[in-house]
């Protein structure tokens, strides 16, 4: 099968600016997100009058569920919704992409990193200056960063999330 058949997002709409891949629309939200660690729950918040999905500190969400099924997203930004209270000391996003000449390559922002480290597969970039105790929109320019990791390996698409 061509890499096209396999994507998850295959048959969403791709032409506009934004694909939701997480709501909590349905019975059961998270079907198709892999889940790690037993502190992952649905609660209220009374700031954003909606309700959230609160992880742990163990805990991780993924998409796909399996690895091995890319997701196929074409759009350049990775907009998360997320809030990170002061206690929180291991903030670990790790993404994975497809470039132009069909290699897979993983972005892992961690405020652990003590610095920016590059090889040819795998970039960890240090994260210090996420604001803590407060919600924010995160928007990371999934070009710029290949672009900037991976200089002239080009963008294709976004397979993975965690």
């Amino acid at each position: 099968k061509s890499l096209e058949a396999k994507n998850m997002f295959r048959l969403a709409f791709h032409g506009g600016p934004a694909v939701e891949v997480l709501s909590f629309q349905g019975k059961n939200p998270l079907e198709k997100w892999k889940k790690e660690g037993s502190a992952i729950n649905k609660a209220y918040s009374k700031e954003t009058k909606s309700s959230v999905f609160t992880l742990g500190t163990t805990s991780k969400i993924q998409l796909p569920i399996d690895e091995k099924q890319p997701l196929g997203l074409l759009q350049h930004f990775l907009v998360m919704q997320i809030y990170v209270p002061s206690t929180t000391n291991n903030l670990h996003i790790e993404m994975a992409f497809t470039d132009k000449s069909g290699s897979k390559r993983r972005v892992i922002l961690h405020s652990g990193a003590k610095e920016l480290v590059i090889n040819q597969l795998h970039a960890r970039v240090p994260v210090t200056s996420i604001r803590r105790n407060i919600w924010l929109n995160l928007s990371i320019d999934l070009f710029a960063f290949a672009e900037a990791c991976f200089p002239e390996s080009g963008w294709r698409q976004l397979d993975f999330i965690q």
